[in-house]
C-alpha cells in the first residue's frame, strides 16, 4: 500500500494546521474546566496520530482534509475527557463521603 512522503506529509500538516487548531479551540471552548490542556500539546499529538496513519492518509486522496478534522477533533475531546474523568472522580468520592455522613 502507498504511503505519504515525508515532504506530502509536511504540506498536508501546513494546508490544514488552520483545521487542527480550530477543531482542538473549538472543543476546548466547550470545557472550561480543561483551559490547563496546552493548544501546541494537543496539534503535536494529532500531527503524531496523523503521521502513524499516513498509509491510510494515502488512500484518501480527495478527504484527508476531512479525515484531518476529524482526527484533531477526536484527540480534544480525548485529552478534554482524561482531564475531566479525574476531576468528575474526585467530586464523586467527596459527594458520597457528604452522604455517608449525612446518613
Amino acid at each position: 500500500m502507498a504511503t505519504l512522503t515525508a515532504d506530502e506529509f509536511d504540506a498536508l500538516m501546513r494546508d490544514t494546521r488552520g483545521i487542527i487548531v480550530g477543531q482542538c479551540l473549538s472543543v476546548l471552548r466547550r470545557a472550561p474546566a480543561c483551559r490547563a490542556l496546552e493548544l501546541q500539546d494537543l496539534v503535536q499529538e494529532v500531527h503524531l496520530r496523523l503521521w502513524e496513519r499516513r498509509e491510510l492518509i494515502a488512500g484518501v486522496a480527495r478527504d484527508r482534509a476531512c479525515y484531518v478534522q476529524s482526527v484533531a477533533h477526536n484527540v480534544a475531546l480525548n485529552a478534554v475527557r482524561r482531564m475531566t474523568e479525574g476531576y468528575y472522580a474526585g467530586l464523586q468520592v467527596v459527594s458520597l463521603c457528604h452522604g455517608e455522613l449525612e446518613g
